[in-house]
């Protein structure tokens, strides 16, 4: 029997935090006086209690850790140039049937984006691929608990970290409705000749207000 429960008590107060942090703006950021140049730090903690039941052994397995734990930094290098970097520890702390914990951290987005205008921009780095909706969406605006078990199937044979590749795209909002995302990618970390670029294309409508 495998039992997953949030530690609701931690999450309140989390929030708590975040919703003061978030009313007055990037916590931690840096700008010039006419604010062309300017870089933002941030933090995403996830915490989350587990219980697992193993059917070979007596006692249950128990875990309080972070889901994930993110350092964010991002900013404008000049009016139309900006950056964005971000690391991620999934399942940091986190305790096997073997009594390892998890301790792994890398490096999980890392772009520039040139923003001709809002309806083209060119996006060049580690990208998150525009596969679906669910796919392209940030962890913090996430309603359950975790993506889809679908949504990053292509992580493991193109050797990727949570769908993300090396590439370029072009990507754009048209009358705030239309949206369009244009890429061509690496298609394996450890690329060669033999194994083929990744092309990809996303084009959403969206009858109301963009998401």
């Amino acid at each position: 029997m495998h039992k997953i429960k949030n530690a609701a008590y931690l999450w309140a107060a989390l929030l708590f935090l975040m919703q003061s942090a978030y009313a007055a703006g990037p916590p931690w950021k840096l700008a010039t006086n006419g604010g062309n140049l300017s870089i933002s730090f941030g933090l995403l903690a996830q915490p989350q209690f587990e219980s697992l039941d193993n059917p070979s052994a007596t006692e249950s397995l128990e875990n309080l850790y972070f889901r994930r734990l993110r350092f964010l930094a991002g900013g404008k290098i000049t009016q139309k140039l900006s950056f964005f970097i971000e690391s991620d520890s999934p399942n940091l702390g986190k305790k096997g049937f073997d009594g390892r914990r998890n301790s792994e951290i890398f490096l999980q987005d890392a772009y520039l984006n040139y923003a001709f205008l809002p309806e083209f921009q060119i996006d060049a780095g580690m990208l998150l691929l525009p596969v679906s909706h669910n796919t392209g969406q940030s962890a913090a605006s996430l309603l359950p608990i975790d993506y889809g078990p679908y949504s990053f199937l292509a992580s493991d044979p193109t050797r990727s970290k949570v769908g993300r590749d090396y590439g370029l795209q072009a990507r754009g909002y048209i009358k705030k409705h239309f949206e369009y995302r244009l890429g061509l990618y690496r298609g394996n970390q450890q690329h060669s000749g033999s194994f083929p670029y990744r092309y990809m294309a996303r084009f959403v409508w969206y009858p109301l207000d963009a998401d």
